[in-house]
């Protein structure tokens, strides 16, 4: 890449390959060390590839199966639209993850008394459970070492409080169509 002028503007070429494309640098470029949607990206990829791992090679279950069994360990019950909802998970990602769960014997659907369908864990289940929140509750520990009691409860805040602005940011690109 290489930096050119344009009608006074500082502009960049992106490629060789489509030397035609110019960003225009008058407008804040990205710095990926203070772009937060990039940094929790950065962090959520790392995280989620090393848990596809951890999850996958020492309990047999993929990384969506552990978030959707411990996501109806922690309530005791739940539908799938409940905890697609609650976690931010697409729906047939959950709907699959309950039928490995179910497949596992580690969970089991109960049928209430209208169209909607919870879903409970077996006895086999949440053993499992507990042995598996060892693992998830040492990696949190390990991802927040050096963090003090404060930073952390400062964190949990920050994160609580971007979540709740995720209608605004589904919004922005719209009002800027």
């Amino acid at each position: 890449m290489r930096e050119t002028h344009d009608e006074g503007k500082a502009v960049r070429k992106t490629t060789k390959r489509n030397a035609a494309a110019k960003i225009d640098m008058s407008k804040m470029p990205l710095d990926f060390d203070n772009y937060v949607p990039g940094l929790l990206n950065q962090v959520n990829n790392k995280l989620s590839a090393d848990g596809i791992k951890v999850y996958g090679n020492k309990f047999g279950i993929g990384l969506a199966d552990w978030r959707v069994l411990a996501y109806v360990g922690m309530a005791e019950t739940g539908t799938g639209a409940e905890i697609s909802f609650i976690l931010g998970m697409d729906k047939a990602v959950v709907s699959r993850s309950l039928s490995v769960l179910i497949k596992k014997d580690l969970a089991y659907r109960r049928h209430n008394t209208g169209a909607l369908v919870e879903v409970s864990l077996t006895p086999k289940g949440v053993e499992f459970y507990n042995e598996v929140i060892e693992v998830s509750l040492a990696r949190e520990k390990a991802l927040l070492h050096g963090f003090s009691a404060a930073e952390r409860a400062t964190v949990i805040d920050l994160l609580h409080r971007m979540n709740k602005n995720m209608p605004r940011v589904r919004r922005a690109a719209d009002e800027l169509s």
